[in-house]
């Protein structure tokens, strides 16, 4: 993922050595570090800090890490406060559709009136989270069974996102209240 080269070679901005920088998937992560909440930069040309859509808690959200020694993601976590880099994807590789195609998780019926279910194809611990369209989180809910009833009376008509987490993955889904 971390763009080749080191600034000693003159055709990269990663500190040496630069371990495991192939950029084979072409998402060519630059060394920018981090801004402190004060407004200080700091570890320039030495780790790439992402911010992801998934909060740890409600002030701090999860944070992929790419180190110049290193050639994994490190799992980090930080506090909004910070500056840290952001990517944009247009048309996920393996995005809602493909999760689907490879039967993870299947959410009917869609639209729906009274109730949705959630059949997932691996026996896990799932964390439902439904947001209305402005990010308001109506409801929160814990299942741990296969297939799953989520009673959805209580919500006006309209379009809700559903984020389904797991310890492996999450999804979000649209899905239509009639």
């Amino acid at each position: 993922m971390k763009s080749t080269g080191t600034i000693q070679s003159d055709s990269g901005l990663w500190y040496e050595p630069n371990t495991g920088a192939v950029n084979s998937s072409g998402f060519t992560a630059l060394p920018c570090g981090y801004r402190y909440f004060t407004g200080n930069f700091n570890f320039l040309g030495k780790n790439a800090f992402f911010w992801s859509s998934s909060k740890r808690i409600s002030s701090v959200a999860w944070s992929p890490i790419l180190y110049y020694d290193g050639a994994q993601v490190y799992k980090g976590s930080s506090l909004f406060s910070y500056g840290f880099s952001v990517r944009c994807v247009k048309g996920f590789p393996l995005g809602i559709n493909n999760i689907n195609e490879l039967n993870i998780l299947k959410l009917y019926p869609n639209p729906a009136v009274d109730n949705i279910y959630i059949e997932c194809a691996e026996e896990q611990d799932l964390n439902i989270l439904i947001y209305n369209l402005v990010g308001v989180l109506l409801k929160k809910k814990e299942l741990n069974q296969n297939k799953n009833e989520i009673d959805i009376s209580d919500l006006p008509k309209g379009i809700y996102i559903i984020h389904v987490i797991t310890s492996d993955w999450n999804i979000q889904r649209k899905f239509i209240k009639e």
